[in-house]
């Protein structure tokens, strides 16, 4: 059986594959976490803890199958949605304005 069928068979994703497919959403991750730390000096700890996540995964696609694989990185990235919505709402609630509000803000002054 040829790794490619392996594959299609749902089984593990060889070593070069899997870090493709981790480190796509991972990078975005910690590129959004860069890009706010410049434009703001502040850290989104939410999309941080996504990107270690996207990384975790990694850690078990090494042993489980690669739909598993992709089911886990698929809800890293819905919850990391999630959780910054409800912040958000919470925010907008409380009247407190996003970083990149309170930057502009500060440069209109």
């Amino acid at each position: 059986m040829t790794r490619f069928q392996r594959q299609r068979d749902g089984g593990e994703l060889p070593g070069a594959e899997l870090a493709t497919v981790v480190a796509g959403p991972a990078l975005y991750l910690f590129a959004h976490v860069a890009l706010r730390l410049r434009m703001t000096g502040t850290i989104s700890g939410r999309r941080l803890a996504g990107a270690l996540a996207c990384v975790a995964v990694g850690g078990v696609g090494l042993f489980a199958p690669a739909l598993v694989v992709a089911s886990l990185l698929v809800a890293v990235l819905v919850t990391v949605i999630v959780v910054e919505r409800v912040a958000e709402a919470r925010r907008r609630t409380h009247g407190e304005p996003s970083p990149l509000e309170r930057l502009e803000a500060s440069a209109g002054s």
